[in-house]
C-alpha cells in the first residue's frame, strides 16, 4: 500500500485498528498514546510525532517500508559554512597582504 499523506495514513490505522475491533481508546492504550490524539491521527489532522506514529505501527502489528523515489528536482547544497569561512579567511589575508583592510 502506498501512503503519501497524513489523511491516507490516518484512514490506514483507522481501518486496521477497526480490523482488530479496538476501540480508540483501547489502540491508545496499547501504544502509550491519548485517545484525543488518535482521533487527530486517524482524522489526518496535525503533525503527529514520528515516534508516536512508530508506536500506533506497533501496536497494530504494521511495518514501515521506506523506499526512495528517484527525484531530478532534489537542489544541491549550499557550501558548507566551514568552506564559506574558509573563504573569508583567504580573502582577508589576501587583503591584508596587499595592504587594504
Amino acid at each position: 500500500m502506498r501512503i503519501t499523506t497524513l489523511k491516507q495514513l490516518g484512514a490506514f490505522i483507522r481501518d486496521r485498528r477497526r480490523q482488530r475491533n479496538w476501540t480508540q481508546q483501547e489502540l491508545a492504550n496499547a501504544s502509550g498514546t491519548l485517545q484525543s490524539w488518535l482521533s487527530g491521527v486517524e482524522k489526518g489532522k496535525g503533525n503527529p510525532e514520528f515516534g508516536r506514529l512508530m508506536a500506533l505501527l506497533r501496536a497494530l502489528d504494521v511495518t514501515l517500508d521506506l523506499q526512495q523515489q528517484p527525484c531530478a528536482s532534489i537542489p544541491k547544497r549550499p557550501p558548507a559554512a566551514s568552506a564559506q569561512a574558509t573563504s573569508v579567511q583567504s580573502l582577508r589575508a589576501r587583503f591584508q597582504k596587499d595592504g587594504t583592510k
